[in-house]
């Protein structure tokens, strides 16, 4: 009888009791709540290393690219200038770095021409004046290049490009 009583003292000890959190902050140890705070806490941590290492492979990926694509525009033989070597090129009104010049023409009309059918095709293109009495056509603004690259890439497979196309550096 004294062993029903004990346990039926323990049982009502244990139904009353507070539950595993009351027993735990009397053992000092973490609460639920806190041990649910610290885990989505390491976790927050361990995606924002994650991202940071995705950011990083990108960025190395992207400096790679960069790397093969200049390798490959110096290997091609394309012409390179920069805006101080053109200097009668008005370079006022351009914001990249990078241009692929298909053409200079006496007659702005014609200048136009050419443009309108490089727009056609889907590439962008910019009229500078070169000088008092002509006009450079410029095509695919580019601001690495990775980019340019790939749109002279491109450009080659249109017949309104000229096979003497080259690049001119804005130094922007």
């Amino acid at each position: 009888m004294k062993k029903i009583l004990l346990m039926a003292a323990v049982a009502v000890g244990l139904a009353i009791m507070p539950g595993c959190d009351y027993v735990r902050t009397i053992a000092g140890r973490p609460t639920s709540a806190e041990i649910a705070a610290k885990k989505a806490e390491i976790e927050a941590a361990e995606a924002a290393k994650a991202k940071a290492a995705a950011e990083e492979a990108a960025r190395q990926e992207a400096a790679r690219r960069e790397a093969e694509c200049a390798a490959a525009l110096d290997a091609s033989g394309v012409i390179m200038k920069t805006s101080e070597e053109m200097r009668r090129l008005d370079i006022s009104a351009l914001d990249a770095p990078y241009y692929i010049s298909a053409g200079a023409f006496g007659s702005k009309a014609n200048a136009e021409k050419l443009a309108a059918k490089a727009r056609e095709a889907g590439f962008e293109a910019v009229l500078a004046p070169l000088g008092s009495s002509m006009t450079s056509v410029l095509l695919c603004p580019s601001h690495s290049k990775t980019e340019l690259y790939e749109a002279l890439t491109a450009l080659k497979g249109h017949d309104f490009c000229p096979a003497d196309a080259w690049i001119l550096i804005t130094g922007k």
